[in-house]
């Protein structure tokens, strides 16, 4: 189980940076991202992720 919990935190931290990543991509060059793919669903892989982390360190 701890694997799984630790393996979680590196993919929501892997989101998180990819999400800023596409962001400031989409921000610089408007349209550059959105053309090719559609960011939001990284968006919500990132709060899934986030609750389960949130989850596990509350338990």
């Amino acid at each position: 189980m701890k694997t799984l919990i630790t393996i979680n935190q590196e993919v929501f931290k892997a989101l998180l940076v990819l999400y800023l990543v596409l962001f400031v991509l989409e921000y610089t060059l408007s349209g550059f991202v959105s053309l090719y793919f559609n960011s939001s669903i990284i968006l919500v892989a990132l709060i899934i992720s986030g609750c389960i982390s949130a989850k596990t360190i509350l338990e």
